[in-house]
């Protein structure tokens, strides 16, 4: 029988893969068009760094409930294609002319005809103007980092055509799929991966396109085969990051799906990509993983600008793992958005991160690294964000966070640093700052100084202090 409702038990993480981020999901909220206490706004749009695709035939009742976790994201240098995949209702043509008409990002290409959503999608890999392409169904959302993270992920691997999160079923069914792209040779067996929530990039997918012929409900299966066939693989991000609606209809559908039928497509599979099955190493992997001794240098190198409009303070916190000794920081995020002032959240170790959904409870800012990055590119996306959110502060907490304080505060000229320290004799300093301002001092639960103590370090300097002491710690924080 084909298996649907996956769970973390049915495919657990690999060994040696970065925790799965586990958390309780609220399926009467959820975070795709939750409130969000940040508002993303770009503060100038310039080309996009991606592109969002969402065929749509006559299913537009949700439409709204996607578009507002599209027009959510962190990452606000879209560009966002709506195939009309030749509507017939009057009501599906003026929701998406009305989205259209208030954004500009979104664009609009029609099929005279009903072609399906293979044919829908094939239509937006050629019309994309971008090299990462979002798959998005029109009943289903993303959370507000995705497509910043994706980004992020695919930029830095450049030899993987396609990457996906973890994925949340909800409404008619519920569930959390850990699986993804990470677990290669399983895709033989079964279908791991929605095209919903998927970024491609087109540029290597040139000798594949979506089997318009297949009409069963598997052409994301069969996708995914004809690019592993092709030597073509892709990557994972190690926590939620889309929420699959599943309707009573969907649900039934599967339930109900022939077995028969299924070893059938297996089979024609097996005759289309014979490779795929002769051994484990005809499938490709995702690439390896760099570790923290495979530094050779800090990465600058960032996938695009997204700097966002500055409408409060803005505080980036470092912290090394997300855990109880970093509970006390949760009343301090608290009061900083109770006091109108936004905070990013970095946990730069792997993990596990027990307390992440708190955190993610109070803010969709919340970048725990190794979920989707490699070691060597952890500076240069501080670096971005720091640049993004046009950060006021800089506080760390942790012995990892606290050496990133020198090489980012000079890098950006930010004027206020704090790191987490118990000598009190720095508390006046944080006393007198003027970033403060009306807060309650007492919430904080430790004393703290600034990175004035660093008098003429140079950027160089601060480099290869940063640098030395990622190396030295590979075996700690690996």
């Amino acid at each position: 029988m084909l298996t649907t409702h996956l769970t973390p038990t049915d495919f657990p993480p690999e060994p040696g893969l970065p925790n799965a981020w586990q958390v309780p999901i609220n399926y009467a909220l959820h975070p795709g068009i939750r409130p969000c206490p940040v508002v993303f706004m770009p503060q100038r749009y310039t080309f996009p760094a991606a592109t969002i695709v969402t065929p749509l035939y006559n299913t537009y009742e949700l439409l709204h409930e996607t578009a507002q976790s599209v027009f959510n994201q962190s990452m606000q240098q879209f560009e966002w294609i709506i195939i009309d995949d030749g509507n017939t209702s009057p009501e599906a043509l003026d929701v998406m002319t009305e989205l259209a008409a208030k954004d500009s990002r979104v664009r609009l290409v029609r099929h005279e005809h009903n072609r399906g959503v293979s044919a829908a999608r094939n239509t937006a890999i050629c019309a994309a103007r971008t090299d990462y392409l979002l798959l998005l169904d029109s009943d289903d959302t993303i959370e507000p980092g995705t497509l910043e993270k994706l980004i992020w992920r695919m930029f830095t691997w450049p030899n993987i055509a396609f990457a996906r999160g973890y994925s949340v079923g909800f409404a008619a069914h519920h569930y959390v799929l850990f699986a993804g792209f990470h677990m290669g040779k399983m895709f033989t067996r079964n279908n791991m991966a929605n095209l919903s929530g998927t970024m491609l990039r087109p540029s290597r997918l040139q000798n594949v396109r979506y089997n318009e012929d297949t009409q069963t409900g598997l052409e994301d299966w069969e996708f995914w085969l004809h690019c592993a066939a092709e030597g073509i693989w892709g990557g994972s991000i190690y926590e939620c990051c889309d929420w699959y609606r599943r309707r009573v209809t969907h649900t039934d559908r599967w339930e109900a799906y022939d077995p028969n039928k299924f070893d059938a497509f297996i089979q024609k599979m097996r005759r289309s990509f014979p490779s795929l099955w002769e051994s484990d190493v005809a499938f490709p992997c995702t690439p390896p993983i760099p570790g923290w001794k495979d530094y050779e240098s800090l990465s600058d190198a960032s996938p695009c600008k997204n700097i966002l409009v500055k409408r409060q303070r803005r505080i980036i916190l470092l912290v090394d793992v997300l855990n109880a000794a970093s509970r006390p920081w949760l009343g301090i995020v608290r009061e900083f958005f109770a006091r109108g002032q936004a905070v990013s959240i970095i946990a730069i170790g792997p993990g596990p991160h027990p307390l992440a959904s708190a955190v993610y409870a109070i803010t969709p800012e919340v970048f725990i690294l190794s979920n989707f990055l490699d070691a060597p590119h952890y500076a240069a996306f501080i670096s971005y964000l720091i640049v993004s959110r046009q950060a006021d502060v800089l506080l760390a907490h942790g012995k990892l966070a606290t050496a990133m304080v020198p090489y980012l505060a000079l890098k950006h000229s930010i004027s206020t640093a704090i790191t987490s320290d118990t000598s009190k004799e720095f508390t006046k300093i944080l006393h007198d700052a003027p970033w403060m301002e009306e807060i309650n001092l007492s919430i904080l639960p430790y004393a703290m100084h600034s990175v004035r103590p660093y008098p003429g370090l140079t950027q160089e300097t601060a480099e290869t202090i940063l640098k030395d002491f990622l190396i030295s710690s590979s075996d700690r924080y690996k």
